[in-house]
């Protein structure tokens, strides 16, 4: 069995993999997947089931938005996490 250094190693080795598979800028995400990403975010920093999304390009405010009507309420709690 390998010393405790080793394990460590090992296992900060594949924590540092694992969220850069995650957080890889070119990862190509799908439009729902921009979505929840984004219902995730607002509900993290507290703007509740919203989401933000800019829709058009008149000017530089997103267009805030309930959430509910287009999601599912309850993957995007998961995803703030």
């Amino acid at each position: 069995m390998p010393s405790k250094p080793v394990l460590l190693i090992i296992l900060v080795a594949l924590a540092i993999a694992a969220r850069a598979v995650v957080f890889y800028p070119n990862n190509n995400l799908s439009p729902d997947a921009i979505d929840y990403l984004n219902i995730g975010r607002n509900l993290a920093e507290g703007h509740g089931f919203t989401q933000s999304i800019k829709w058009h390009f008149f000017t530089d405010a997103p267009v805030v938005q309930s959430a509910a009507a287009e999601r599912p309420p309850l993957f995007p709690p998961l995803v703030r996490l």
